[in-house]
């Protein structure tokens, strides 16, 4: 039983360190984000781009991840992106 418990713990700890580095990386999409703003500002365009956040959409591979858990997710991460622009 103490076995199972221990990997059961470092199986987590594995993905405590893979949740750090998801956080890391859309920390690193926001500071993006924002430079996006600045230039969409000085090219005087719209925050929204539909058709970019299709062809985002269209080169993720899903790998094992269902193509509408990719999609849920990413509306999430737009509708935040957008958000952060229009402030």
């Amino acid at each position: 039983m103490w076995g199972k418990v221990k990997k059961l713990e470092e199986l987590r700890n594995k993905m405590d360190v893979i949740d750090s580095e998801i956080i890391a990386l859309l920390n690193d999409r926001l500071a993006l984000v924002l430079q996006i703003k600045k230039a969409k500002k000085n090219l005087n365009i719209p925050v929204e781009d539909l058709n970019r956040e299709l062809e985002v959409l269209q080169n993720l591979q899903s790998g094992n991840l269902e193509q509408k858990f990719i999609k849920d997710l990413y509306d999430v991460i737009f509708a935040y992106s957008k958000e952060i622009q229009n402030k």
